[in-house]
């Protein structure tokens, strides 16, 4: 089974295909801007490097947010043209799962884990899961002072592990509460690896029907009213 799945939710893209089991090719790149030019180009490089074509893939699969507005357009529109092109099924894979799926089993030992993903704006994206990887609050978008007195209200376990590349924003503000919390050192952003091994676990869930985004909030710029008279 080949899985082919990518990301371009923030501040990186990304793509990778799974294949019997493994990533057989893999492209990461931070990146600010410019995801819609490369990304193409990069699943055909990926595809190329494994001698195998858009009609061989089994699954589709991409990031489904939240994360710039942008880009998470971007994703989604490539993820349902790719698949309807070629008649095969897709997934999404909301930004914290890959980032969570992501983090060190052993670092995870203990804590809870709190992804939480730049907004490029005042608020941050952040979800919660269980060491084991169980989602355990639902996604939000909050002020870093507001987030950690929820966290403070709603989290019985004392330790907690921050991932996502909103952790430097929020990880000393735990601290000075007398939490025991400590970043990650990787999945610092969703990566298409484990979005495309996430797809393979998930296959089930696979449909022809194109997923739903998850904006958290409304975008920076809305589209005026043509002027009325």
């Amino acid at each position: 089974m080949k899985v082919l799945a990518f990301d371009c939710s923030g501040a990186a893209c990304s793509a990778a295909l799974w294949e019997d089991g493994t990533t057989g090719a893999h492209r990461f790149e931070r990146r600010e801007r410019g995801h819609a030019e490369r990304l193409l180009p990069m699943l055909r490089e990926i595809l190329s490097e494994r001698g195998a074509t858009f009609s061989d893939v089994d699954i589709f699969a991409a990031s489904t947010g939240p994360g710039a507005f942008t880009g998470v357009r971007v994703g989604l529109a490539t993820l349902r043209g790719l698949a309807l092109a070629v008649g095969r099924p897709m997934l999404g894979v909301t930004s914290f799962e890959a980032i969570a799926h992501s983090t060190d089993e052993g670092e995870r030992a203990g804590r809870d884990l709190l992804v939480v993903i730049e907004s490029k704006r005042a608020d941050l994206f952040a979800q919660t899961f269980s060491p084991s990887l169980l989602q355990e609050g639902a996604p939000q978008a909050l002020p870093p002072d507001r987030l950690v007195e929820q966290i403070l209200a709603t989290n019985s376990r004392n330790a907690l592990l921050v991932a996502g590349d909103g952790a430097g924003r929020i990880t000393p503000l735990l601290r000075k509460t007398g939490r025991d919390a400590v970043e990650a050192r990787a999945a610092a952003f969703p990566d298409a690896s484990a979005i495309a091994r996430l797809a393979a676990t998930w296959r089930a869930r696979a449909s022809h029907r194109p997923p739903a985004p998850i904006y958290l909030r409304a975008p920076a710029v809305t589209l005026q009213h043509p002027a009325r008279g």
